[in-house]
């Protein structure tokens, strides 16, 4: 299909593209006729898909509304799909009376001399004339492999020059030209769906063409091929009758080894034999995400052999607040179905304490992770591998200091695994930690505050107040502990040299993968700076801090638009 809606009709170049094949009879024969009547002349060609195009010559006596309207209604409609009129601007005048017949402005030719109108003449379909691309136009195909190793293939409608039709001789990709707004790997999904009725989502770019002087405005034209995986687990088939004629389901080997001729595409039969030799492509291009400072996301396509990855990524840790969860701490759509449907180990590797990411991400099962800033790490068996907690003189050092800014209004949390407890607990800014963050509702701090052993202290407040009191505060610790930051409203105080970094090492210790090589980190926080540079691939999003990124490889959209979701796609790539 070539449009947003479905296949393209009449005259513009639906990319029956067998691929790169121009073979003639993909399209009807051209038949040039001139109409010379009561002063009236245009000359007309057939057009690929059952459009007629009348080119304006004269229109001597102004009989130009009546000869057109009589076309359409006794030569046209019941033979064409869609109408298309060339009209010399210097009767651009014309153009008025065919609007009143229903035609549409499509586009004006780089010449600056016509104009070029269409009209829909099909009362059984919907208008499917794709947008116009005024220089070069972006098409998609969808290579889907599924399980069994077999690739999607169909046939489309061939128009004969009677208006019958039949199938295309060549089985081809699904595939068309992609929407206004449209990546490459939301095209193909599109026009594959649209054609076979299976859901699939775009991984990476096997190959494209570019050519130019296309048929049938001489545009040129850049068409991927882009490989795509199947979401849900059952296949069926059910094709858009109107526009395709056959879908099936084809061994790769079968197909590039058939001496069939309906097997014998060049493109498709190329990344058959170079690019599968296996279940996965042996190469591809994927989206690292690799942005210019300032400007709006985009994709940008890497060959994968050139990224860190030297091996499968086999696990991934992410941040949790700023992350995962949107700027109202909800957990995104989108960032959830991506963890439900991974096949890579997740786990979060977060500030939070295990219960408040529970909470946070509820409907995702939670038992391995990093928690408290790198300071608790469960395992899978719902064990503790890994702990640190402040000595009581450092939580004494930090009383002393909130008390000193009490005019500051800085507030002190201490959290001791899934407990929380705080001086001031009915405090808003305190209370707002379990309304807000879904962090277990604060207690009141133990009388004997010798009685708790913290495996850290979190001090909230205005963020300049803490900006202004940081170098101070770090000061006064330096022997003690470790100041970091996830959100400009708190500090947090940490056992000396510890990290989250170094909370996800040891879970990736215990799990038997490789930091370096086998682990992708996510994250926007000052915290997760070291675990995005000690992991194989370092993943930061748009509302992370310039440092942050600086840290990262690859940058990608921000919590608001589910950018782990599409971290989570280049992991599985």
């Amino acid at each position: 299909m070539l449009t947003h809606r479905g296949f393209v009709a009449a005259l513009i170049v639906r990319r029956s593209y067998g691929f790169v094949q121009e073979r003639k009879e993909l399209f009807l024969t051209r038949r040039q006729l001139r109409r010379n009547v009561c002063g009236m002349t245009w000359k007309t060609e057939k057009l690929p898909y059952a459009g007629i195009l009348a080119t304006i010559e004269s229109d001597k006596n102004n009989n130009f509304y009546a000869e057109l309207n009589e076309s359409i209604e006794t030569k046209w409609k019941d033979k064409y799909l869609s109408a298309w009129l060339r009209i010399p601007l210097a009767q651009a005048g014309l153009a008025a009376e065919a609007s009143r017949l229903g035609f549409r402005m499509h586009h004006a030719p780089a010449d600056g001399e016509t104009l070029i109108l269409y009209k829909w003449l099909s009362n059984d379909s919907e208008d499917k004339v794709p947008y116009y691309a005024p220089a070069t136009q972006i098409g998609c195909a969808g290579f889907l492999v599924n399980k069994n190793r077999e690739i999607l293939v169909i046939k489309e409608w061939r128009i004969r020059s009677d208006g019958s039709r039949v199938p295309a001789h060549m089985w081809k990709l699904p595939g068309g030209l992609a929407d206004p707004g449209e990546n490459i790997l939301q095209a193909a999904a599109r026009e594959t769906f649209e054609e076979t009725g299976i859901k699939s989502h775009g991984i990476s770019v096997l190959a494209f063409w570019h050519r130019h002087n296309v048929t049938p405005w001489e545009k040129s034209d850049l068409y991927f091929i882009v490989r795509l995986e199947c979401i849900a687990a059952e296949n069926q088939i059910q094709l858009c009758p109107s526009e395709i004629a056959a879908a099936r389901w084809v061994k790769i080997d079968n197909y590039f080894n058939s001496n069939d001729e309906e097997f014998k595409h060049p493109l498709i039969r190329k990344i058959c034999r170079e690019l599968y030799t296996s279940t996965e492509p042996t190469s591809e291009m994927i989206d690292l995400g690799i942005q210019f400072p300032g400007r709006d996301l985009y994709p940008t396509y890497f060959p994968q052999h050139l990224t860190k990855l030297t091996q499968k990524i086999l696990a991934v840790a992410s941040d949790v607040d700023g992350t995962l969860l949107m700027k109202n701490a909800q957990l995104h759509p989108q960032n959830k179905i991506a963890i439900l449907n991974t096949n890579i180990k997740f786990f979060p590797a977060t500030g939070k304490c295990r219960a408040g990411a529970r909470n946070s991400l509820d409907g995702i099962p939670i038992t391995a992770g990093v928690f408290v800033n790198g300071l608790v790490v469960y395992d899978d068996n719902d064990s503790i591998i890994f702990e640190r907690t402040l000595s009581k003189e450092t939580v004494q050092i930090v009383q002393s200091i909130c008390k000193g800014h009490e005019a500051s209004n800085f507030f002190l949390v201490a959290y001791c695994r899934d407990c929380l407890f705080s001086p001031t607990p009915e405090a808003s800014r305190v209370a707002e930690l379990a309304t807000f963050y879904k962090e277990p509702k604060p207690i009141m701090w133990p009388s004997n505050s010798q009685t708790i052993s913290p495996n850290k202290l979190l001090i909230l407040g205005e963020p300049q107040s803490l900006l202004d009191a940081r170098p101070r505060i770090e000061q006064s610790l330096e022997s003690y502990a470790s100041i970091t930051s996830a959100m400009s409203n708190m500090l947090e105080v940490l056992p000396l040299g510890a990290s989250k970094r170094l909370g996800v090492q040891a879970l990736c210790n215990h799990l038997g993968t490789c930091e370096h090589t086998q682990l992708l980190a996510i994250g926007d926080g000052e915290n997760d700076i070291d675990m995005l540079r000690h992991a194989a691939i370092g993943v930061a999003l748009e509302n992370a801090s310039p440092s942050v990124k600086r840290a990262a490889d690859i940058i990608v959209n921000d919590n608001d638009s589910a950018g782990a979701a599409r971290a989570l796609g280049i992991a599985s790539a």
